[in-house]
């Protein structure tokens, strides 16, 4: 009788254990959820400092002005102007214009072929006769102009006569014969040298409309560029103010620095294409470093974070000792200034874990973690309750160690991937831009409602090219 109750008491005991090890390994575990908040955070970067020097060649200067100018280039049909001078004149483009440098001075020899009416008047014994005469010739014309750059854009230029060559000396039609008249020819060119001068200045202004090559690189540069189709990283750029220093000239070439005050973000996203600022009057007096500095805000969504942990974490399973938790899913968002990693667990036990954390970068290892990754509070309460294995910390480092993101292939791919974005980027149809990327610099992280934004600055030297479109 007594081995009978002893036998009935062990069914009871290994009853009893089973329905606990059932009930314990079924019990599903739900704690409250985080709410979803965020701390207040002016995501304004620092302004961004692109100094740009823009170096044309004088031989594709001297291209883009034999595209322009052409053919009759100077007319004067009234006789009663240049204090009654009593000519008509007209001058053709005869040959390439040649352009040079002395100094910063834009030197000019322009061929012309030249046609000149004379009107003249003989008197006697109270009687005056009008006539006219006719003269043709080629020559080049010589001259230097001194170019300024004005806040509007424009160029103020001071041109003034350097001499000529007669490649053709004019000669007077009389009939069938021609008559060699040079010297009344260099009297008439010498006393109107103020008039072609000034028509060179008008022709500048005309033709170098710097203001529509500015508005449509300012305009380009506010387009979202995408400089990592791997990552789908875009740069986007809005621009604040524009300064200029004078124009120089160096070998050949004419170098113009400019300076480009801007905001700039990067986004793991195609950013929304934003209202355009208008070009802004250049101001003349530049920061002198021939060095960039972009200073960027970083975006990484919460969507993006999400497939990040989901491809590190998702269906990996954790022990600890004999027990262990598979992570079905994962949501990651923020509370206040705690990253939330939200997972649905099965396995030793099922439910919901909540763990949080501080993001940080690791400049050292070049990686954002996640600091003081542990179970959020009310996670830890229940687990203190149902499943106090999981508190031991084996499984928190581990999950931790898979949710440190490597940025280190990340910013080396990017630094290349922007270098050959520099490589020979157009502006417009004339002007290349080329650069180098030298250093990028990544700060403390933050956590705002769209996601994860992150300081970095970009660290380089730009140059920009002009080159003549055939």
């Amino acid at each position: 009788m007594i081995l009978l109750a002893k036998s009935s008491m062990k069914r009871v005991i290994y009853l009893f254990s089973f329905m606990v090890l059932f009930f314990t390994s079924c019990k599903t575990i739900q704690p409250p959820q985080p709410v979803h908040s965020y701390e207040e955070y002016a995501v304004k970067a620092k302004p961004s400092s692109l100094n740009l020097t823009l170096t044309s060649d004088i031989a594709q200067v001297e291209s883009f002005v034999n595209k322009k100018v052409n053919g009759l280039i100077y007319e004067d049909n009234d006789r009663t102007n240049n204090n009654n001078d009593n000519l008509l004149v007209k001058a053709w483009k005869s040959d390439r214009i040649e352009l040079g440098l002395d100094g910063n001075e834009l030197t000019w020899e322009v061929p012309l072929k030249l046609w000149i009416k004379a009107y003249y008047s003989v008197g006697a014994l109270g009687f005056s006769v009008t006539d006219s005469k006719e003269f043709s010739g080629e020559i080049v014309l010589k001259f230097k102009t001194r170019m300024e750059l004005q806040s509007d854009w424009s160029f103020k230029t001071i041109t003034r006569s350097n001499g000529y060559i007669w490649i053709q000396k004019p000669v007077m039609k009389a009939g069938p014969v021609d008559i060699p008249i040079g010297f009344m020819a260099d009297y008439l060119l010498k006393s109107n040298s103020d008039m072609m001068s000034k028509v060179i200045d008008q022709t500048i202004h005309d033709q170098f409309n710097l203001r529509k090559y500015a508005a449509e690189a300012w305009s380009n540069i506010q387009k979202p560029q995408l400089v990592s189709p791997e990552y789908d990283i875009w740069i986007s750029i809005r621009p604040i103010a524009i300064s200029s220093s004078p124009l120089q000239a160096n070998k050949g070439k004419i170098i113009h620095k400019l300076n480009l005050k801007a905001q700039s973000e990067c986004f793991t996203w195609r950013p929304p294409l934003m209202a355009e600022v208008p070009l802004p009057n250049l101001s003349l007096t530049p920061d002198k470093s021939d060095d960039f500095e972009i200073a960027v805000h970083t975006r990484m969504t919460y969507p993006w974070l999400n497939k990040q942990a989901r491809q590190y974490i998702q269906g990996k399973s954790f022990e600890s000792g004999s027990r262990f938790i598979r992570i079905d899913s994962v949501n990651i968002y923020a509370s206040k200034d705690r990253l939330i990693v939200q997972t649905q667990v099965s396995g030793s036990i099922k439910g919901t874990l909540y763990f949080k954390g501080i993001p940080e970068y690791d400049s050292v290892n070049q990686c954002i973690n996640i600091k003081d990754f542990d179970y959020d509070l009310s996670t830890r309460n229940v687990l203190h309750r149902s499943a106090n294995w999981l508190l031991e910390g084996a499984i928190t480092r581990k999950i931790s160690h898979y949710l440190s993101f490597s940025l280190k292939d990340h910013i080396s791919k990017v630094k290349d991937e922007m270098n050959a974005y520099l490589t020979a980027q157009k502006l417009t149809d004339d002007i290349t831009l080329k650069g180098n990327l030298k250093d990028i610099m990544i700060g403390e992280a933050y956590l705002i409602p769209e996601g994860l934004i992150i300081p970095v600055t970009l660290k380089g030297k730009l140059q920009a090219t002009f080159t003549s479109a055939p």
